[in-house]
This record gives C-alpha cells, structure tokens and sequence, in this order.
C-alpha cells in the first residue's frame, strides 16, 4: 500500500480565504508472490517413444499462464526404450542409460511462430545412468533471464545416441491434450501446426512452472 500526503496550507487576500490542510490519498497494490502452475494431467508416468527417438526438432507450447516473469521450470522424466521388453522386466540388470538434454526457452509470436530464444546458451541436464525407475524430477532457474511471459515454447534437444533398440532411457513426461498445438514438430519457420489429424501432434510437455505474478 503507497500513501501519499499532501501537506498545503496557502491563503487567498481576498473576501474568502481557502485553507487546505491535508490530503490523504491511498493506492492499493497487490504484492508480487509465487504462483505455481501446475502443466498436464498429474499422471507422471507417459511418455511417448516416437516423439524421444525422432531427430527432428521438438517444441511444446505452454499458455495461459499467469502474467508474470518465469522464475523455475520442473520437468519430469521415465524410462522408454525403441524395443521395450514385453512380460517384465529383470530387475537384476535393469537399468536406464545415461542421457543429456539441451533446454531452450522461446518467445511465441502473435501467429504462433517461433520468437526469440529466451536463453541464447542453452541449459544443459545430465541424467545419470541408474537402475531406479522412479520419476526423475529437474528444476530449472530462469529467474535471472527476467522473462516475463504467459506463454513460450520449451525445446528439449537430446544430445544422447539412442540407437540401441533394447536400451532405456530417459524421456520426458507427456501427456495427451484434445488439440493439436501443444506439442508442434517440424520446420522451424512454420512451427504452429493446429491440427489432430497426426496422433503425434497431441502431446503437451508435463511441467510444473512457478511465475512471480501479481494474478492471485
């Protein structure tokens, strides 16, 4: 809350005088807090195989989120294989590979198109190899890029070889969206695809975004 006082005291020489003593105006101003968004199903276990071991480049969009700057990102991350093993699986050489993404934020344009890149190096994760399948959750600091957005596409370039067929790795929590433009993949400069038609194109990236917003 900002107050403001006016102190006036002045007099007019003439058959009436004026004399103003104090004005007291008041504003109030919602502090900035945290808000924490929450992007997808809360079903932390799907992940799509087509969509890790493609080449192409992968965007996901996020929106309508609160107007503000992004200050954390949290991804979540299972096991997925080319050739997953049917019937169980043996927990006495059970294990999932080394694997190491590249992160980049961009701004989305009024048409959809690709915009800027938020953070011109990208941030790298490194998920270590383990025999554990429990979700693997990363948090990302974009604080300090002062990014103030309700929506922006997340790239999530895999830096790992995944040939082999039989090997786990990680991959990214997905989830299943009723319209096309979550997940976009393809030419970069005719990025926004609205469309269902393709089954790939129906995947949102699960996230969990914390903005420091004055919408509470």
């Amino acid at each position: 809350m900002f107050i403001f006082i006016l102190l006036c005291s002045f007099r007019l020489y003439s058959k009436d005088s004026i004399k103003l003593q104090e004005v007291l105006i008041e504003k109030k101003i919602k502090k900035a807090k945290i808000r924490s968004v929450h992007v997808g199903t809360n079903d932390l276990k799907y992940s799509d195989n087509i969509l890790f071991f493609t080449n192409e480049p992968v965007f996901y969009l996020t929106d309508n989120l609160p107007d503000g700057y992004i200050q954390q990102i949290e991804l979540f991350f299972v096991e997925t294989a080319i050739d997953p093993k049917i019937g169980g699986r043996d927990y006495k050489t059970f294990k999932i590979y080394k694997t190491d993404y590249e992160v980049t934020l961009y701004e989305v344009k009024d048409n959809y198109d690709v915009g800027k890149k938020v953070n011109e190096e990208p941030i790298n994760i490194v998920l270590e190899e383990t025999s554990n399948d429990r979700i693997v959750k990363v948090k990302l600091n974009f604080a300090s890029y002062n990014f103030k957005a309700k929506r922006f596409y997340i790239e999530l370039k895999k830096i790992t070889e995944t040939t082999c067929e039989k090997c786990y790795f990680h991959a990214p929590v997905l989830y299943k969206t009723n319209d096309g433009y979550h997940f976009i993949k393809g030419d970069i400069n005719k990025i926004y695809i609205k469309s269902d038609s393709d089954p790939r194109c129906c995947y949102g990236l699960q996230m969990k975004i914390e903005t420091l917003t004055q919408e509470y």
